[in-house]
């Protein structure tokens, strides 16, 4: 049973092809665009469409390089005559693959940008491609790996960022625009925070400066937008956020969205003393790990795999009459298998010994408080609460649970059966011209990856869409719902800030519009959202369209429409409507059932009207 409207709500997203209000504020009063303002901030047709063609030949030209690169170190790494010579030819191309990749965002940021600054970038345009070519590369760059390390902040400067002594920063979100960027000595960057120096809004991107003064603390999940500081000394809670404009002043506390004087003191433990030798000798190892053991070990592995799995040896041997034999698919078969689920033991084994342990965290917003109890539902669940009952449906909860991970894990394993099938026939073809063979099996594994997790993922609705549901979690619609995110599509988040991120939803259920801007949205629901014409949806953001408490599972649908903006990191609930123009600022959480008017600006957690 649903206590919502079990049909998609279409009448509300006819407003998004209606005009705009005549003023609409884009962003905090400074740059104010009416329905006039906002269409020439817009891309037409040919602007969006080579846009996407030049980001595709990029694509393309990455992938054959990369192609080149690989090929031309295995063949000088696999003519090794004695197991000495093919760890020092296996150093020497690990280490040059590496510097290479180290060195090339370098490189195409100052010759593509050179140094950033405060401007507006038209979504779409050329200038927006030079955009995304650097910020793929920032953010592909294997030194992110090095997060929380001295290599990191030398990473960072090289970039342009002015990054202090000291600095710790555990923070993935890589920061795009670096020159615009500055923190101070001694500071302490907590992870997923965000400070990239830029953001998307009403059409266009916009870049502008982020300061962190020396000793300062950021939190987890925090938010900084562009044009915003923090002092010397001072700390900005986890899960808060910083406003443009808004600062931060020397030696205070701040936590919240938008963030407001505090008295918690966020340093859990006092700093202890770190002189460079220690520094040094710290990033030195990680480096000398990786480049000495860790990548030449796993190319002579590969180049022994490679000539020694006896199913790819006699492929290479037979010719393509090897393709068509029982043998090729039983050694194919044996080792998918083999590989697949010696991970899952790896994987399960390291979980085992070495867990981050979380309990009681049943919070709620910045600053954190308890979370409300619902509505009392009366007796509709009460037959749930006896003791014979409940043990029933934890046993079939328990029963539906073992068949969602076996469904879950013969999925997983026969993509990559088909995987494997598709690199042990590709080894045959090396000999005519192995960079166009292995660009041509990255590209068709990339397609099949998503053709199947698509199909896999829409096969499992029988290709309808979700319905708003309200039931207890020991509802067999729950349990199928569980199923449903556990067999969701992979890998989408690759092509943000591309037009194919939007052709990606619209083949997963979700109603999107046209010249959608989608910087890395997760959707989880997807057949219940509807995402009007010209909408922004920046990194970090999520439409979530389900939740739960004290046993109860609720899903609803979530309607943006016509040029709504979702900021970095703010997340938009179940039940709600974006009207037209709206925006929900950085770090923001709209709450469920909300209704943001047209062109209103909204904010907070829980978000309100600013």
């Amino acid at each position: 049973m649903t206590a919502r409207p079990a049909r998609f709500p279409w009448h509300v997203l006819e407003t998004t092809t209606q005009a705009l209000p005549r003023a609409i504020a884009i962003d905090d009063g400074k740059s104010v665009l009416g329905d006039r303002g906002l269409r020439a901030a817009r891309a037409g047709t040919v602007s969006y469409v080579v846009c996407g063609a030049l980001q595709l030949l990029a694509f393309l030209a990455t992938v054959f390089a990369g192609a080149a690169v690989a090929c031309g170190g295995y063949g000088w790494a696999s003519a090794s005559p004695g197991l000495a010579d093919l760890y020092l030819r296996s150093l020497a191309v690990s280490a040059g693959t590496f510097a290479l990749l180290c060195g090339l965002p370098i490189v195409a940021k100052w010759t593509l940008v050179g140094r950033w600054k405060p401007r507006e970038i038209p979504l779409w345009s050329l200038a927006y491609l030079r955009f995304w070519l650097v910020k793929t590369f920032v953010a592909a760059s294997p030194l992110v790996l090095f997060t929380g390390s001295p290599v990191y902040s030398m990473y960072l400067r090289a970039l342009g960022a002015k990054v202090g002594r000291r600095v710790v920063i555990f923070s993935r979100s890589v920061p795009v625009c670096t020159d615009l960027l500055a923190i101070g000595d001694d500071t302490v960057i907590r992870q997923e925070s965000s400070f990239s120096g830029y953001r998307a809004v009403g059409g266009v991107i916009r870049t502008g400066p982020v300061s962190i003064g020396r000793a300062a603390l950021i939190g987890e999940h925090a938010v900084l937008d562009i044009g915003t500081s923090v002092g010397d000394g001072s700390q900005l809670g986890h899960a808060s956020t910083l406003y443009e404009s808004h600062a931060v002043p020397d030696g205070e506390r701040w936590h919240g969205s938008p963030a407001r004087p505090a008295d918690v003191n966020y340093h859990a433990v006092d700093p202890l003393p770190c002189g460079w030798l220690r520094r040094t000798a710290y990033g030195s190892m990680q480096l000398l790990t990786l480049l000495c053991v860790t990548l030449p070990l796993a190319l002579c592995a590969a180049v022994a795999g490679l000539t020694k799995v006896p199913a790819v040896v006699s492929l290479a041997a037979s010719g393509a009459g090897g393709l068509a034999t029982a043998g090729f698919y039983e050694e194919g078969l044996a080792f998918s298998t083999a590989a697949f689920f010696g991970a899952i033991l790896l994987c399960g084994l390291v979980a085992v010994t070495v867990p981050p342990v979380r309990a009681d965290t049943g919070l709620l917003g910045a600053p954190r408080r308890e979370i409300p109890r619902p509505v009392t539902t009366g007796d509709r669940f009460g037959h749930l609460k006896t003791r014979a009952e409940l043990r029933r449906r934890r046993s079939a909860k328990h029963r539906h649970n073992i068949e969602t991970m076996g469904l879950f894990l013969v999925v997983r394993w026969f993509g990559a059966f088909v995987i494997t099938l598709f690199c042990m026939g590709a080894r045959e073809l090396f000999s005519g011209n192995p960079v166009l063979v292995l660009g041509g099996l990255i590209i068709a594994t990339l397609l099949f990856n998503f053709a199947f997790f698509v199909t896999v993922e829409r096969a499992l609705m029988r290709f309808g869409s979700l319905r708003p549901r309200y039931c207890s979690v020991y509802d067999p619609y729950f349990w199928w719902h569980e199923r449903y995110w556990k067999l969701t599509a992979p890998l989408i988040g690759m092509f943000n800030g591309t037009p194919v991120k939007g052709m990606i939803w619209r083949l997963l259920g979700v109603r999107i519009g046209r010249r959608v801007f989608d910087d890395g949205c997760a959707i989880p629901e997807r057949t219940l959202v509807a995402i009007g014409d010209y909408c922004t949806l920046n990194a970090g953001s999520v439409i979530q369209c389900h939740s739960m408490a004290d046993g109860i599972f609720t899903s609803d649908y979530a309607v943006l429409e016509y040029g709504c903006t979702v900021g970095t990191g703010a997340f938009v609930h179940h039940g709600v409507t974006m009207g037209a123009g709206a925006q929900l600022r950085p770090g923001s959480f709209l709450m469920k059932g909300e209704r943001v008017p047209q062109g209103a600006r909204w904010g907070g957690n829980p978000a309100r009207a600013m």
